[in-house]
């Protein structure tokens, strides 16, 4: 099964991706508090990264639930059942199926990681050198993507970049951390170009709609490990989202139990049907439920799509053995010299418009970052400043010193005073795209 989070929460009766266990695949829990250690350490936590302990959900468990809930969802019940019975399970699932069965979502993947790599340019480099840099900081990155990756976010597709665009982006990802490196040097400047060029190598494997040998199953597993865990301790900041969890735990198991994971993502799910429309006359029956039935018999047969389905078109042939490469900065076949010298076609009014979309986008990052790292030392202080409780002046002392450092080494959890999301992490992690 796969398709939007929320739609397959449905299906699966979970309580969605803000709740206290928001994996489809797993019992993990969100965050860790002062009242669920316990429980934390039976079922994980998705802040440790790849070394979460999060059990496997199974099919007998939503086979449970559905005869637990046949008269109704876990509020209507007159004793509801505890969390850690329901384990977010709280409605009748509407199909019973394996979690092992769910593919991850590639596309929600790709677009929230990309735009999270975007802000963590940002965000060390106002822990490093303060927040009135950050406007200029976010306007030379907005810069930088229209004129060299030629991208520029969709406002009918939440002010985010989409797809295709996520791809650029990532082939021009050296770029932006050279704009780190030379606005805010230093190891998080180092950490961030480490962390780039893992999701370059990590991006194209569920990406594409081939068979992935076993050998490449590991190292995209070693790569997405090392990717998540190794910007933990850089940014202490930094929270685990529910998509990074679900690249690093949750999307190496299923190329090796189907082989890939692009051929079962939602625009394969458009090949099926695109296919189902070609073969109709082959699949005919006395109703459409027939048609479909005979069409997955015909299916099962041939496998899902693979790449060969999904190239509708001619594209260009690579270059030639030995041929020249377009790297000098005078070369006409850059897009910045291309653009110079009007080879793009477009209309005035469309540059404008694409010009103050990235404006809108720009100072809507340098916000988010800025409230971010003043939320962090929030956090920081008041968690140092209850360790040093009131016993010794010298401690309380220097607790504040230490929680004044923005973007401090700190070990800090990644939660508010009650357990639950910052408003801006909440813009970070669930955003416009449904998980």
């Amino acid at each position: 099964m796969t398709g939007d989070y929320l739609w397959m929460s449905t299906m699966s009766g979970h309580d969605g991706p803000s709740c206290q266990r928001p994996y489809l695949w797993c019992t993990a829990l969100a965050w860790r508090t002062s009242q669920n250690g316990a429980e934390v350490e039976k079922s994980g936590c998705k802040q440790d990264g790849s070394r979460c302990s999060g059990r496997p959900r199974t099919a007998r468990h939503a086979t449970r639930m559905t005869e637990i809930y046949r008269d109704g969802d876990n509020k209507s019940r007159p004793t509801p059942l505890l969390p850690h019975r329901h384990l977010s399970i709280v409605r009748s699932p509407l199909m019973v199926f394996s979690p092992a069965d769910i593919a991850p979502m590639v596309l929600h993947i790709t677009l929230g990681i990309t735009a999270r790599l975007l802000s963590l340019a940002v965000v060390p480099f106002v822990a490093e050198m303060g927040e009135d840099g950050a406007g200029d900081f976010c306007a030379a990155l907005s810069s930088l993507l229209r004129e060299e990756a030629g991208v520029a976010p969709a406002p009918y597709f939440g002010g985010v970049f989409e797809g295709a665009e996520c791809h650029r982006i990532t082939r021009k990802l050296t770029r932006v951390c050279d704009l780190l490196a030379s606005g805010a040097p230093g190891p998080r400047a180092d950490a961030f170009r480490r962390s780039c060029a893992l999701w370059a190598e990590i991006v194209p494997t569920p990406n594409r709609a081939a068979f992935i040998p076993a050998p490449e199953v590991d190292s995209f597993e070693r790569a997405t490990a090392a990717f998540v865990d190794g910007m933990a301790g850089p940014f202490p900041w930094l929270r685990i989202s529910p998509k990074l969890h679900a690249l690093c735990c949750h999307a190496p198991q299923f190329p090796r139990r189907f082989g890939s994971l692009g051929r079962y993502s939602e625009q394969a799910l458009e090949a099926l049907h695109g296919q189902f429309i070609r073969d109709a006359e082959r699949c005919t029956a006395p109703t459409f439920l027939g048609s479909c039935r005979a069409y997955m018999q015909l299916s099962a047969l041939g496998r899902a799509p693979g790449a060969d389905t999904h190239n509708n078109g001619p594209r260009r042939k690579p270059a030639a053995a030995g041929a020249r490469v377009a790297k000098r900065m005078d070369d006409r076949r850059t897009r910045p010299n291309k653009l110079a010298a009007g080879l793009v076609v477009s209309t005035d009014a469309c540059r404008e418009k694409q010009a103050a979309d990235m404006a809108a986008w720009a100072e809507g990052l340098a916000k988010r970052a800025t409230t971010t790292i003043e939320d962090y030392n929030r956090r920081l202080q008041r968690r140092r400043s209850k360790q040093a409780a009131p016993m010794d002046g010298h401690a309380a002392e220097g607790g504040a010193q230490a929680g004044a450092v923005v973007g401090g080494s700190g070990d800090v959890e990644g939660r508010g005073p009650d357990g639950l999301l910052e408003e801006a992490d909440m813009v970070f992690f669930y955003g416009p795209v449904g998980m």
